[in-house]
């Protein structure tokens, strides 16, 4: 795995969640670094390494990340990074089916699969107490894509046609939001050929999910997902579980598809697979993400819906197969 390396920071302290009125600056990045040790339950075929994200802005607790890399036996196409949902704390891949797709995308495609799973707390949850919000959360993960990225893809002298992966994540449910913040909050479409939300993202449209209109209703266990992102820990109390307004200057600035500092990404697609029996909220609230971009006819997006694929999507051949194609294309 790569050598430690470090982003630049801004240390910043005590950043209270995004607010309409701010400026539509992209917010900073941490810093990653790598910090050695063995990793357990390594996937197979894959080499793994410990890493630490620090220094995100008005995130006082550091998170610690575990990336599992498997290359080509030839020369590399491209890097693919695949998040898992919810706090992103397992592989993408936990089943036969989908380490099979993984391989094939290795041996048969020639990409470099890079998996991210968070061992701390989550990419998710806000320390006790202090009210930081899902996009400054989202930090650690569009971190963590930089520095995949600075590290792993550019050393490979790749030039791929407009559009091409290149340097392509993708990401469910949770993991779709891990994938779209690094695009609306923090300015990283310059870096990115494709992105492909599957299942999400689960964090558009925050406060219809809070208050439960219609199809964006999020149950209780994400609606406390929700409430964690700003450090609401004890029963009962937060403003998303309660359905409470007072929670609406965060939510909105603080959705995928309504705080963003830009929505302008010509030159990066956005692949949207969602599936037809997906029962939770993620569908509405991708396609409140892809309304926004397609207000700007100069952006890529694609949405392919799949009847018989549920909101995970990992096991699911025809997912797969949307993925994959969603990779190979180009512009």
């Amino acid at each position: 795995m790569p050598a430690a390396f470090v982003l630049a920071a801004a240390m910043l302290t005590g950043i209270s969640p995004a607010r309409a009125s701010s400026p539509r600056t992209p917010f900073p990045l941490g810093t990653m670094r790598y910090t050695g040790g063995g990793v357990q339950e390594c996937p197979d075929g894959f080499t793994c390494g410990n890493y630490i994200v620090e220094a995100c802005p008005g995130i006082s607790v550091d998170d610690a990340l575990q990336l599992a890399e498997t290359d080509p036996a030839t020369r590399a196409r491209g890097v693919v990074v695949f998040y898992d949902g919810g706090g992103g704390s397992k592989w993408w891949s936990q089943s036969e089916s989908g380490d099979a797709f993984l391989a094939k995308l290795r041996d048969v495609d020639h990409f470099i699969v890079i998996q991210v799973r968070w061992r701390t707390i989550g990419w998710l949850d806000a320390p006790d107490g202090q009210r930081v919000g899902p996009a400054r959360m989202a930090c650690r993960p569009a971190t963590t894509v930089k520095w995949i990225h600075d590290n792993i893809y550019l050393p490979l002298g790749l030039h791929p046609s407009p559009g091409q992966c290149g340097f392509c994540i993708t990401g469910n449910s949770g993991g779709a939001s891990q994938v779209s913040y690094p695009l609306s909050h923090y300015g990283l479409a310059p870096i990115l050929d494709a992105v492909v939300p599957t299942g999400g993202a689960d964090h558009a449209a925050i406060a219809k999910a809070c208050l439960e209109v219609g199809p964006y209703a999020f149950n209780d266990a994400h609606r406390k997902t929700i409430d964690y992102s700003y450090g609401y820990f004890e029963p009962d109390r937060g403003p998303c579980l309660k359905d409470n307004r007072t929670g609406r200057p965060w939510w909105d600035p603080d959705s995928v598809d309504l705080g963003g500092s830009s929505y302008d990404y010509p030159a990066t697609r956005v692949e949207f697979v969602i599936g037809g029996l997906d029962d939770t909220g993620a569908p509405a609230h991708a396609a409140a993400f892809r309304d926004r971009l397609l207000q700007d006819p100069a952006n890529s997006v694609t949405w392919t819906f799949i009847p018989d694929m549920p909101h995970h999507i990992e096991d699911n051949p025809e997912g797969q197969a949307a993925i994959e194609a969603a990779l190979l294309k180009t512009l």
